[in-house]
């Protein structure tokens, strides 16, 4: 008996079906056509032809009545330039960010997500929909997500690997124009994967799936995707890792990162499961007034718990993650909003840097040659951890000034460098022993105070010296200077020594060497609290750049000799020596007098030396010809 309850139960409970027809409709509505069995198409038209109807009324109530049942949100937008109109609109369900990027940037969609690679492409004007369209009117508005790529078969199939699939399997890539739909295909040609491709909207696939209609699904979506958690529920899957070979292959292909699929996600996994991902940008039209995209970034990047409720995706929708963007251009409201909202670093003077044991490894050699200790190979490499003077830390609890803020960095290290040398000796014989040196030394970390008060450098000098400079806007919102000892790994020296020496029976001896050095680095620190050592650290552009230059310490040649010759007498002896020491090449910068870049420091602004038709152009106070002359003659300048 039925009594009068019509309809089909699908192999499934009701909350099942009902969400199945749902996706059904949505994949109908936005592809105009879906691939499913004749059982399930024949259910589902009922629910669709409904929905037609109440779509065709063109009323506000019907609207709303089938975007809630199709699980659309209504999204209010109100523009700053509209008066007093405010517009309804409603999400839409797009290709992908392929299309995205051409709606966003054509203005027809004034939101909408991107991953990397689709964004690359369509600011390279590649993008399949548009070819040779440089897309550059879609700007990013904050992070989203990672888009994980993954592969899942039914358990019945036998597929539990890549390689498993065979020849020839049908494989549903998601949406045309989507990431997946765009990259997934290229990734199973680079792993040598035969297929027959597919289209259509993730729920749709996954009835297909299980229906017997495709063999595997392709997935590059926010995890976990729905689709897949609803194929758990009804049925035994492999979600399908990829080994390290094939994740090392397409690291090296295609604009990805590495990935964990955890196991937490899904049910079926039991560990973690290894991927590879693409970040999921929000954009924005450019032309979007400013204060309407900053407002919007604020409200989804000020509630996180929030948006983790709506999707566990979420979890990276974090502010931090702003810099994972390397292709698209800020939206200004976005990039207002960061400037203002960004990551702020915390110091206490009082907490010193960690007391974490550097472990300093080396490895050296001595080979006689002939057996002798006539020629003698000598060499080795390994790192070497110095000190420095404490006062430099102790400062920052000494002297705690809120308009001279002294502090180290917590994770800040003892300096450390990579150092290899290879030495010779040859013994001629009568005493007389020739030698060479050569040493590498590359700084892992070396020491460099940087200004924390500072951003980026936004203004510039007028005239022919247009140096960055600092402006008022330029300062963080605390508006004062917080000198920190932090550690970089720019710097390097080589140095090359030739020494003769020899000595005589009748007690003189004699040495000459000469001595080569090239040396360079981000910082010399000469000083006895940070902010003199950024004071005294000349700089030119975003004076918290590390940037290579010539070390002031050590001369470039040297030249030493020495000679003493031994008196015995009685039972007392004594000697008598010289020495001499020839050096050049000792380094020195000309700064002006006076912060030219606003960066706080009067001390450290390269001076800028002018050619000669620059300084023919000058005007000069008092005898213009002798001023002129002087300045010539001081800057060496013919």
């Amino acid at each position: 008996m039925r009594h009068r309850v019509a309809g089909r139960i699908l192999g499934r409970r009701t909350n099942h079906r009902r969400a199945m027809f749902r996706n059904m409709a949505v994949s109908l509505f936005t592809h105009g056509q879906i691939t499913t069995t004749v059982p399930k198409a024949k259910a589902v038209q009922p629910f669709v032809e409904k929905l037609i109807s109440a779509a065709k009324k063109g009323d506000l109530h019907a609207r709303r009545r089938v975007i809630a049942t199709l699980g659309g949100d209504q999204v209010m937008v109100k523009h700053d330039d509209d008066d007093d109109v405010t517009r309804n609109k409603y999400g839409e369900v797009t290709g992908g960010p392929m299309q995205n990027m051409a709606l966003v940037h054509t203005g027809e969609a004034a939101f909408g997500m991107t991953t990397m690679g689709p964004a690359a492409e369509s600011l390279a004007g590649t993008n399949p929909i548009a070819p040779g369209l440089e897309m550059t009117q879609a700007c990013a508005m904050f992070p989203m997500y990672q888009t994980p790529f993954s592969v899942t078969a039914l358990a019945s199939s036998g597929i539990e690997t890549v390689a498993d699939i065979p020849a020839g399997a049908k494989i549903g890539f998601g949406p045309a124009g989507s990431t997946s739909d765009t990259y997934f295909p290229r990734m199973m040609d680079t792993l040598g994967v035969e297929y027959e491709r597919r289209n259509g909207g993730w729920t749709d696939l996954g009835g297909q799936l299980q229906d017997g209609l495709l063999d595997v699904i392709a997935f590059a979506a926010g995890v976990p995707v729905p689709a897949v958690s609803q194929l758990e529920v009804q049925t035994d899957v492999n979600i399908i890792e990829f080994t390290e070979e094939e994740q090392a292959k397409l690291l090296e292909e295609f604009p990805v990162s590495e990935f964990a699929i955890k196991a937490s996600t899904y049910t079926t996994l039991e560990a973690d499961a290894r991927s590879v991902s693409m970040w999921n940008f929000a954009i924005a039209n450019c032309d979007l007034p400013e204060s309407f995209v900053k407002a919007a970034v604020d409200v989804v990047m000020s509630d996180n718990e929030r948006m983790t409720g709506i999707h566990k995706a979420a979890a990276s929708t974090l502010p931090e993650n702003w810099d994972k963007n390397k292709v698209l251009k800020w939206h200004t409201g976005a990039a207002k909003y960061f400037n203002e909202n960004g990551d702020s670093t915390f110091f206490d003077h009082t907490t010193l840097p960690s007391a974490a044991p550097l472990i300093s490894p080396r490895l050296g050699f001595n080979y006689d040659v002939n057996g002798d200790k006539s020629i003698q190979l000598r060499g080795g490499t390994g790192l070497f951890t110095g000190r420095l003077p404490f006062v430099w830390i102790g400062n920052q609890v000494a002297n705690p000034n809120w308009w001279f803020y002294n502090v180290t960095s917590p994770n800040f290290k003892f300096p450390q460098v990579w150092r290899t040398n290879i030495g010779y000796d040859h013994d001629f014989g009568d005493n007389l022993i020739l030698s060479a040196d050569f040493i590498y030394t590359k700084d892992m970390n070396a020491m460099m105070v940087r200004n924390y008060g500072l951003n980026k450098p936004t203004g510039t000098l007028a005239g022919v010296d247009d140096r960055e400079i600092y402006t008022a806007a330029d300062r963080n919102s605390f508006g004062n200077n917080a000198y920190v000892f932090t550690n970089t790994n720019v710097g390097s020296s080589f140095n090359m020594t030739l020494q003769a020496q020899k000595t005589w029976e009748n007690g003189l001896y004699a040495s000459l060497a000469y001595n080569f050095l090239d040396a360079k680095d981000a910082s010399s620190i000469e000083a006895e609290i940070s902010g003199d050592a950024y004071d005294r650290n000349p700089a030119l552009g975003n004076v918290n750049t590390a940037v290579l230059a010539p070390s002031l310490y050590g001369n470039r040649h040297r030249i030493v000799g020495s000679a003493y010759k031994r008196f015995e007498y009685a039972s007392m002896a004594t000697t008598i020596g010289v020495f001499l020491e020839y050096a050049q090449g000792g380094r020195f910068s000309y700064t002006y007098s006076g912060d030219i870049n606003n960066d706080g420091s009067g001390l450290n602004d390269l001076i800028y030396i002018p050619t000669n038709t620059e300084i023919d152009a000058m005007n000069f106070s008092g005898d213009q010809t002798a001023q002129r002359d002087a300045l010539k003659v001081f800057l060496k300048i013919k």
